[in-house]
């Protein structure tokens, strides 16, 4: 249950974080943000949930208490639904 719980956290990870890595250049510009507002906005939220997670991450030395983290699948599908809106809005 642990490895599946782990591989099914790592797909959608990598997904966001390689997701995240492509549009964070994108709204990191301004004048792109004011043009693209809605999608500025959500991707914004993804950022900030992001962040925070990474910051959880980086205190946690074992792989157990990362998947502990209270919320961390939720968190990571959440944060895929909203950066997969983002991603066609841009289309």
């Amino acid at each position: 249950v642990l490895l599946e719980r782990t591989q099914d956290f790592l797909e959608v990870w990598v997904k966001v974080q390689s997701t995240w890595r492509y549009l964070e250049p994108v709204f990191s510009s301004e004048d792109l943000m004011n043009q693209m507002r809605q999608h500025g906005t959500i991707f914004r939220e993804v950022d900030r949930e992001w962040k925070k997670l990474m910051a959880k991450v980086t205190g946690g030395n074992l792989a157990r208490e990362v998947w502990a983290i209270d919320g961390l699948g939720d968190i990571l599908k959440e944060c895929d639904r909203k950066l997969e809106e983002v991603t066609k809005g841009l289309n």
